[in-house]
């Protein structure tokens, strides 16, 4: 039997969070027990019922199918059709799969919009619309974390840059396994690797170029020139892409969004590729 709304108390209604927390409760379930059945990290699910980390829709319908409820159940979509959607689709594995792989492709396909649209706005001149870039940039950032690793390696693949993500399902050693997700963030946000690479998929938009697709030895010279240098008395140089990507970012990103960048990237006597 399907759990309706009204079967979760009122007070617990008022946001998706809340209403994934009562809906697991309602259904006698542990989170621990959530986690089994749908192979989302027990961590993840604490997050997801606080409102600490927002659902994608793969794991969505992952966490509905388990607890025997619609999504609309949990989000809130008022519109009837959409409704009559979910539903049919519930009885139509084919349709959900559909629906999913178009949702999937719409997502990408908006974070693509905006990083093509700060393609243009940086070929004209950022300095020429800096509402529009700024708009662009500020949805691209706030938006991108929705996607998920997969979705994220296929934006990365699409702007040029080759990225392995880790995840727990690569590992089959059960230990190491268990320590992975103990002590990896599940959320793009808590794995420094990559927040790292979303960091590159939007250089390509601001700068026109991956750093890490740069000669490290190119990008010292640049930071040296800048007095980009940590203030260590024992440094001993940039250790690699990772340590200096940062740092230029941090330093140039405001100027480069303005259009009052001192450096073109794509020359590659400045800049030869790595």
């Amino acid at each position: 039997m399907t759990m309706q709304i009204k079967d979760i108390p009122e007070n617990k209604t008022n946001t998706p969070a809340a209403r994934l927390k009562a809906a697991r409760e309602n259904k006698g379930l542990t989170r621990k027990k959530l986690a089994e059945l749908t192979g989302i990290p027990e961590k993840s699910i604490e997050k997801y019922e606080y409102g600490g980390m927002e659902l994608n829709i793969s794991r969505l319908k992952a966490l509905c199918n388990a607890l025997d409820i619609k999504p609309t159940e949990i989000i809130d979509i008022d519109d009837s059709s959409e409704k009559k959607s979910i539903s049919e689709d519930e009885n139509n594995p084919s349709s959900k799969s559909e629906k999913i792989s178009t949702d999937t492709k719409n997502s990408l396909s908006e974070k693509l919009s905006h990083l093509k649209a700060l393609d243009s706005l940086r070929e004209n001149g950022f300095d020429k619309f800096p509402q529009k870039a700024e708009a662009h940039y500020n949805a691209l950032k706030s938006t991108i974390y929705f996607l998920d690793y997969a979705e994220l390696q296929k934006l990365a693949k699409a702007r040029g840059i080759e990225f392995e993500i880790e995840t727990s399902e690569n590992i089959d050693d059960p230990v190491t396994k268990e320590y992975f997700e103990m002590y990896q963030g599940e959320s793009v946000e808590e794995q420094p690797d990559l927040e790292e690479l979303v960091n590159r998929i939007i250089d390509t938009a601001i700068f026109g170029v991956d750093f890490y697709s740069i000669d490290l030895e190119a990008l010292s010279e640049m930071a040296e020139d800048y007095d980009l240098s940590p203030d260590r008395s024992l440094w001993m140089g940039w250790r690699g892409h990772r340590e200096i990507a940062p740092q230029i970012r941090k330093a140039f990103l405001e100027k480069a969004l303005s259009g009052q960048s001192e450096e073109d990237y794509l020359d590659t006597e400045r800049f030869p590729k790595a």
